[in-house]
């Protein structure tokens, strides 16, 4: 529908789907005169033109209002009703916007005067200075700003714009979008748990330092000291310890190289027989290592390396069973001094040193991972009679 240049009020949102001032949307032509005027001065908006123009009324006083003009550049100017130039800012919603927060108990004289006359009973709550998108934080002139203050009064919050003088330029209702409502704000811990922290985890004399996560729980939520070694501590919502959790340890307990052994690469006897008709088994056990001194691996068990046990046994054992010397005995299945060729596969870091326990160990042979196919080492040796004891 052509509206010509009838104007359009919207007394109840901003625009954006949200309450916001009262506006009167206007046709460009009608500000054209005034907004030209200022830009044909500013060398950069000089080929400028008019996107949109809005009136912005006052909250407080329904007579009062500015002019919210967009150009075509992407930046939006503003004017007071005497068409008085003021301040300007980008018309992205979503751009930055350099500002400085002012300590309430040092804003400039005319600022809080101009706040307590016009809205007496009212708290300030913040004032920041923002600067004009324009404006150039190396330069060494003064640069342009407004100040825009939050102040509240039995639940009521308003927002007052003043000009760098300290007047008062527009005061609207306070809104906040639902991204500020919900944007992410540091949680803290309780004073109990910042001290078990304190007390328990260190690096040598010194606490080591962490960030605080808020979770969900069934019972409500935890909080969650994430430190910088890992090391998640999770506290209940009153601060009381609950549990650790330990990435680390936990990836210790579970590492594994992925030893297995190759029968199909693995030969016996002086014919190089296959391994499946030797009649021994070779049994493949992960020994724990009980070294006290790791301080140099705290954050880094894989560092320490895995120890396994590889032993040729005459009947099956379970790989988490030691084999018993019984097991042991290979003179059923095997003469002292046999030849064998033993092979085995891993998937994770190579091994890195190897004791062997044999007669005439006169070969060591090691494969390196490809990106298809696991790491491989072989071994050539022949088998001893037990020493006696």
């Amino acid at each position: 529908m052509d509206t010509g240049n009838v104007t359009q009020v919207d007394n109840t949102y901003d625009g954006m789907g949200m309450m916001g001032p009262r506006i009167e949307w206007l046709p460009p032509e009608q500000v054209e005169d005034f907004v030209m005027s200022w830009t044909k001065d500013q060398t950069e908006f000089l080929d400028a033109g008019i996107m949109t123009a809005e009136k912005i009324f006052d909250t407080k006083d329904q007579d009062h209002f500015i002019y919210q003009i967009d150009l075509d550049t992407g930046v939006r100017l503003f004017f007071d009703s005497n068409k008085t130039f003021l301040h300007i800012e980008s018309s992205n919603e979503f751009a930055f916007v350099e500002g400085e927060s002012l300590s309430l108990d040092s804003l400039p004289t005319e600022v809080s005067d101009a706040l307590q006359t016009s809205n007496p009973g009212y708290t300030i709550s913040e004032v920041i200075k923002e600067f004009a998108f324009n404006s150039d934080p190396d330069s060494s002139e003064d640069r342009a700003f407004i100040y825009k203050a939050l102040i509240e009064k039995d639940g009521e919050k308003l927002e007052v714009n003043l000009d760098s003088n300290g007047s008062i330029v527009l005061t609207i209702d306070f809104f906040e979008s639902e991204f500020e409502q919900n944007q992410w704000k540091p949680v803290e811990l309780p004073q109990s748990a910042q001290d078990y922290l304190e007390t328990n985890y260190k690096d040598g004399d010194f606490p080591i330092g962490y960030f605080v996560d808020e979770r969900p729980t069934e019972q409500g939520k935890e909080l969650v000291a994430i430190l910088d070694n890992g090391i998640e501590v999770i506290f209940d919502e009153a601060g009381i310890f609950s549990t650790e959790m330990d990435p680390w340890k936990m990836l210790e307990e579970n590492l594994d190289a992925g030893l297995k052994f190759d029968s199909s690469r693995s030969s016996w006897g002086d014919a190089g027989a296959d391994f499946a008709s030797a009649g021994s088994y070779v049994h493949i056990q992960e020994v724990e290592n009980d070294d006290s001194d790791n301080s140099s691996i705290e954050y880094a068990p894989m560092q320490q390396g895995m120890l396994y046990r590889i032993s040729l046994v005459s009947q099956e054992v379970d790989s988490n069973a030691t084999p018993d010397l019984g097991q042991l005995d290979l003179s059923s299945s095997m003469m002292a001094g046999t030849k064998l060729s033993l092979t085995f596969t891993y998937e994770m870091s190579p091994p890195r040193y190897l004791i062997v326990s044999g007669a005439n160990v006169t070969g060591f042979k090691h494969r390196l991972s490809d990106w298809d196919q696991p790491g491989s080492f072989t071994i050539q040796a022949e088998t001893v009679s037990p020493v006696a004891s």
